[in-house]
């Protein structure tokens, strides 16, 4: 459970080690930040694409990211709710592989992930 939000049985969570684990193997998967803009823009974990939650289902089927495409979703940390969302959306739109980070990158840069943004 992340934030006030139940996850659909299909989507898996992500601790921090397991998404750098994946990160330094360089995986192939699509990494995407669902906080609004200016947060992203603020401090996202290094290599995430911004994803606006409220048209996260339309932006993943206009680019054409495949169904079986490892996806790593987040937002701002535990409490927030659009990550659990949009992950519960990407199931139900048929995605296989999705993974939500609950940590978000609170978390992310607590634990000393490496991150981007103007700070």
């Amino acid at each position: 459970m992340s934030g006030t939000i139940e996850l659909d049985p299909r989507v898996k969570q992500i601790s921090v080690a397991e998404l750098k684990k994946k990160l330094d193997a360089k995986e192939d998967l699509l990494l995407a930040d669902v906080n609004p803009r200016d947060r992203f823009e603020k401090h996202h974990i290094k290599g995430a694409v911004f994803v606006e939650w409220e048209k996260a289902g339309r932006w993943f089927v206009e680019n054409n990211v495949p169904k079986n495409k490892q996806i790593v979703l987040y937002c701002e940390n535990t409490m927030c709710t659009a990550s659990p969302i949009v992950s519960n959306k990407l199931v139900k739109l048929g995605y296989k592989n999705v993974f939500e980070f609950s940590d978000g990158v609170q978390g992310w840069i607590k634990a000393g992930g490496e991150w981007e943004g103007s700070g």
